[in-house]
């Protein structure tokens, strides 16, 4: 009996080895699963710094100059519009309805010069202006900086209105913009996923 009691106990042992060691290698693949993901967000998203780099146009401007607070005012007013509209209700686009708030903008201010109006004013008297932005913007956003008096002002217009997109350069650069180069910063979940992956190593 005595024997048999040792040897039962002896299995159970190995049988308890066996399923720690599963569950210990369990914990192993989860643990290199979930690094192998956070360094393919990390690929991806340095991707999509580059292409971000290679199509749109990206100025800093003073967050109080006309461009930065014509789109901020229409996008909030857009976020209003989409709270109490109907069912029915549709509305544009918010980087289009920006977009042309930006046009207005340059329209009205006395810094930027009368032959950059002059190429706005021509685009919107052309035909339907919502029609017109809609079949050559891709892209306009305005986001904020680390400065608080800096933000970040991007767009993209298709090469059949290059004539345009001179003018907003030439908007900007009015403004005082710096326009950027190159990929942009690593964003702050960016930075913390590479401090975390960093320090487990």
């Amino acid at each position: 009996m005595s024997g048999s009691s040792n040897t039962t106990s002896f299995g159970e042992l190995s049988l308890a080895s066996t399923q720690s060691r599963k569950r210990a290698h369990k914990t192993n693949d989860a643990g290199t699963l979930l690094t192998d993901v956070s360094r393919l967000a990390l690929t991806l998203a340095a991707q999509v710094r580059t292409l971000k780099a290679a199509t749109l146009r990206t100025f800093l401007l003073p967050s109080s100059c006309s461009i930065v607070m014509a789109a901020k005012q229409a996008g909030s007013q857009f976020s209003q519009a989409a709270k109490e509209r109907s069912g029915s209700q549709s509305l544009p686009q918010p980087h289009l309805l920006a977009f042309r708030a930006v046009l207005d903008a340059i329209k009205a201010d006395p810094q930027i010069g009368s032959a950059t109006k002059a190429v706005v004013h021509e685009f919107l008297a052309a035909d339907p202006p919502t029609k017109s932005i809609a079949r050559i913007v891709r892209v306009c956003r305005v986001s904020k900086c680390f400065a608080r008096d800096v933000s970040r002002f991007e767009f993209h217009i298709s090469s059949s209105a290059n004539i345009l997109e001179q003018a907003i350069i030439d908007a900007c650069e009015a403004l005082v913009g710096k326009e950027c180069f190159g990929d942009g910063p690593r964003g702050p979940l960016e930075r913390s996923i590479s401090s975390t992956l960093n320090s487990a190593q």
